[in-house]
């Protein structure tokens, strides 16, 4: 069980995001979406790593910027798409799709069940063949669950924890999942709305078949990502957050998006927050709203515009396209 305890305290700013996603749960009014004493202590913000060459003829990174204002202002709507293209859930899919693979002497799992059926429990630590001829290895934890919070806010979702290390399912067949990862998933309907959570750290690829064009099920994606959705009496927020890497261009090799927020609680448009966006070379762009969801700037965040700047230096101001911006919380009936 040590594995578990890594993984847990391996997870960037769980607590921050499980915190504003509370939040946006109720709309800013009601909570107050302030950042407490305890979380600002144990929970430091996302540190960029140090830029470093993928060239390896390159010693330094380039002393000018790679991207300027236009291209950046490209770059983060497309992020920010990437980034809610995450869904675990299409992950619990494909191992409740191969799960009836497994039998009780492989992987011989404990599965608890709750009486009422809506909550259901894995766990296994083995390296084995199922009488089929199926193929476990690893560590796999797992929760599948419903419950009514003590507001009464209805909670169903799912968590999937590779326990610090990987699990892999593969069949006769040549069907498979391997995830290195974590991952949970919530969705809580309450008085007046409803609000969508997804985190997911670490990598995860499955057969061709399953896995389709998605980025998550291909491992093009790889990293933490952290998105939640809210929709509270009409009033909409997204909150996407993380560092990651993925199908974004030749020319970017990494993104960070530090706590976005896209919201029309007061205006037609509200963006807070920042993105960093990495070159091949190793070099950081840094991409700033100028506000934040505590925080807000009323005369720069009713549009999707904010600075650029380079090494420290501010190189220019950029507008992201606002309809590619406020289609983060255009959806119909549910985000996804």
């Amino acid at each position: 069980m040590d594995n578990v305890d890594n993984v847990d305290n391996a997870r960037p700013n769980r607590r921050r995001y499980l915190s504003t996603l509370a939040c946006l749960v109720v709309s800013a009014s009601l909570l107050g979406c302030t950042e407490t004493e305890a979380d600002a202590e144990s929970d430091p913000p996302l540190d960029r790593p140090e830029p470093a060459p993928y060239d390896p003829e390159l010693e330094t990174p380039p002393s000018e910027a790679s991207f300027g204002p236009e291209q950046i202002a490209l770059a983060i709507p497309a992020a920010v798409e990437l980034a809610t293209s995450v869904r675990p859930e299409l992950v619990l899919t494909a191992f409740e799709e191969l799960w009836v693979h497994a039998d009780d002497t492989c992987p011989a799992a404990d599965v608890v069940v709750s009486e009422d059926g809506k909550n259901t429990d894995y766990f296994w630590i083995n390296s084995c063949l199922s009488e089929d001829g199926t193929f476990f290895s690893g560590v796999m934890l797992g929760s599948v669950f419903e419950q009514v919070l003590d507001d009464g806010t209805l909670d169903q979702g799912f968590t999937l924890n590779s326990g610090g290390s990987s699990f892999i399912i593969y069949t006769p067949e040549g069907e498979f999942l391997q995830v290195a990862a974590y991952m949970e998933v919530h969705t809580y309907t309450y008085e007046g709305g409803m609000a969508w959570g997804n985190y997911f750290t670490g990598n995860v690829l499955t057969d061709p078949a399953r896995a389709g064009d998605d980025p998550l099920l291909n491992s093009e994606i790889e990293g933490t990502v952290y998105t939640s959705f809210s929709d509270y009496l009409g009033d909409r927020s997204a909150y996407v957050g993380g560092n990651f890497t993925g199908p974004l261009g030749d020319a970017i090799s990494g993104v960070m998006l530090d706590e976005i927020v896209i919201a029309d609680q007061s205006c037609a448009l509200e963006v807070y927050g920042g993105a960093h966006v990495r070159d091949v070379a190793g070099a950081w762009h840094d991409a700033d709203f100028g506000s934040s969801y505590d925080d807000p700037d009323p005369e720069g965040a009713c549009e999707a515009c904010g600075t650029l700047a380079f090494d420290g230096e501010m190189i220019g101001e950029f507008c992201s396209n606002e309809t590619a911006m406020k289609s983060f919380i255009g959806w119909e009936t549910a985000p996804w």
